[in-house]
């Protein structure tokens, strides 16, 4: 859907992070220049412990590409224009038949 619409012009990369029994952290690259859509707007929603918070900015990002599922968690964090940003909330968008087509993802 909004990749037809075109509208996933820009870019940004993935990370996963996992912490290890001394408390380092260690980063790994999970998508790189992958396809998205960031808009910078403070916006209300609901987090995953169902409090209520205020992002700074969305990225849209698709469900798949080139038939392989996305697989994004609320610990990942995002990086673009050299900047991270920690998810705090996302939703899926859906088309007429249920499918999921996009992610929004919704950013501190």
């Amino acid at each position: 859907m909004l990749n037809e619409l075109k509208l996933l012009n820009q870019n940004c990369n993935v990370y996963s992070i996992s912490i290890d029994a001394y408390g380092d952290q260690t980063r790994t690259l999970k998508y790189i220049n992958l396809p998205c859509r960031f808009e910078q707007s403070f916006k209300k929603t609901i987090n995953a412990k169902g409090d209520e918070v205020i992002s700074r900015s969305q990225i849209w990002i698709p469900e798949s590409i080139n038939e392989s599922s996305i697989n994004i968690v609320i610990t990942d964090v995002i990086l673009y224009n050299n900047v991270e940003y920690k998810i705090i909330a996302y939703e899926s968008g859906t088309d007429i038949n249920g499918t999921v087509k996009f992610h929004k993802l919704y950013l501190l």
